[in-house]
């Protein structure tokens, strides 16, 4: 049996939405990861998303920020974030 690929259901940290995101089950990865890790990865990279629940469309990139996993909505709010923080600290 080979499998092609595996969905994954994950939680905002932000908004608590719940992402499903697809990972590619041939793609090469380190030998030591765990299925977290590999997830982790696929909301860093944010080309994995496939649907969020409760959205007719899901589009955007996903992202991991301090530690955080982010939905589309909650990466461009906290990107908006820490531009503005970048902003104020131009200012001083």
């Amino acid at each position: 049996m080979a499998f092609i690929n595996v969905r994954a259901t994950v939680e905002c940290d932000g908004c608590a939405c719940h992402m499903i995101i697809e990972l590619d089950a041939a793609e090469e990865r380190p030998a030591h990861f765990s299925w977290s890790d590999l997830v982790e990865e696929a909301v860093r990279g944010g080309i994995a998303l496939v649907s969020i629940r409760g959205m007719a469309n899901a589009s955007g990139m996903t992202s991991v920020q301090d530690g955080k996993c982010l939905c589309p909505d909650c990466t461009s709010q906290a990107d908006e974030e820490a531009a503005d923080d970048e902003d104020v600290g131009d200012d001083e």
